[in-house]
């Protein structure tokens, strides 16, 4: 009976397996957008990710070559920041919203809106009304956030300056450590000026850089006696939504 028990359940993960293998796919550029295609495809399709973390200096392997050569559609940021020929099928989140120097779209909620509807439309109307459904939560989660600054501090410190169409969607202003995409970046002293004011109560800590990116300012503050929270935030999650 256990030999028989064992035999089924290898069975099923063999049959699983086949199905994965004979899903098409879709390939995404990073994270984020993998959790858009998923909100409108579910599990239908295979989805590959090409940039899995750093998106400045990404460079197109041989393998990730293939994967767009074999997939049905390629849903990138912007044309600009991925340097390579995209497969005849492609959609891009910058074609659709309004463009600017700072390639962070994506962390403005409502952006997601105008692709999402984009790849549901390329796909297929059976994917309607996981559209539909994205959509009510995209603004629900939209109106949360508008309720969460309500009453608070409208400005903060973060390590770069990836969150531009998230402070001008919510009135916000983020004081950042360093910058790929500008030379403006803030001085130490500027900074703490501003925490000494009281202007300035929070760091935003992203995730994928290493806590010393910000070591100097938390020690500054601290042999100071100031008080700040510090958060981590991961923009490049596929959850980042959430």
């Amino acid at each position: 009976m256990k030999k028989l028990i064992l035999f089924l359940l290898f069975a099923v993960m063999l049959f699983q397996g086949c199905l994965e293998e004979n899903k098409k796919t879709i390939v995404v550029f990073n994270k984020p957008l993998k959790g858009i295609v998923k909100e409108i495809v579910g599990y239908d399709y295979n989805i590959e990710v090409l940039a899995e973390s750093d998106i400045h200096n990404f460079q197109l392997s041989p393998k990730k070559a293939l994967l767009l050569k074999n997939s049905v559609l390629y849903v990138g940021i912007d044309r600009e920041l991925e340097d390579f020929s995209p497969p005849e099928n492609s959609l891009y989140m910058s074609d659709y919203i309004e463009r600017g120097d700072n390639i962070h779209y994506w962390t403005d909620p409502l952006n997601s809106l105008p692709l999402a509807k984009k790849i549901s439309e390329k796909l297929g109307n059976k994917y309607s009304k996981n559209y539909k459904n994205f959509e009510k939560k995209v603004y629900a989660l939209d109106e949360e956030i508008r309720e969460m600054f309500k009453e608070k501090r409208k400005e903060y410190v973060i390590t770069h300056d990836s969150m531009y169409y998230f402070n001008k969607r919510y009135g916000l202003k983020s004081y950042y450590l360093f910058s790929e995409t500008s030379t403006s970046t803030f001085k130490i002293s500027e900074i703490l000026n501003m925490f000494r004011e009281g202007r300035v109560k929070l760091i935003a800590r992203e995730k994928q850089f290493p806590k010393s990116r910000i070591d100097f300012l938390r020690e500054k503050l601290d042999n100071e006696g100031i008080t700040y929270r510090e958060v981590e935030i991961n923009i490049l999650e596929e959850n980042y939504l959430e």
